[in-house]
């Protein structure tokens, strides 16, 4: 095994320090060579996690958009379960109080 190959082996990044490659292959200020020297990962690596950003990027603007209106659509709901209590509520006090 040579002292390249070697040095690439046994590198575990999470995904966070995985994405800040990715970006930083992205941006382009250096090198696939220089990135994967600073990092201890392989060029052929990094070139793959850029490509999975680039392919997901879409997705991560999707999920923020349903999620926003996942949450307009949860407090709706919300308002709804309380105005259907006030409505039972006065319906059970409306005949008390006008006989």
């Amino acid at each position: 095994m040579d002292k390249v190959s070697w040095m690439y082996m046994r590198t575990l990044l999470n995904p966070h320090q995985k994405s800040q490659v990715a970006i930083a292959a992205l941006k382009g200020d250096k090198t696939l060579t220089q990135l994967s020297g600073e990092y201890q990962v392989h060029p052929s690596q990094i070139e793959e996690w850029k490509d999975t950003l680039l392919k997901n990027a879409p997705q991560i603007f999707t999920d923020i958009k349903k999620n926003e209106q996942q949450k307009t659509i949860d407090t709706l709901h919300k308002i709804i379960g309380q105005r259907d209590e006030e409505i039972d509520w006065l319906k059970k006090k409306l005949p008390t109080l006008h006989p």
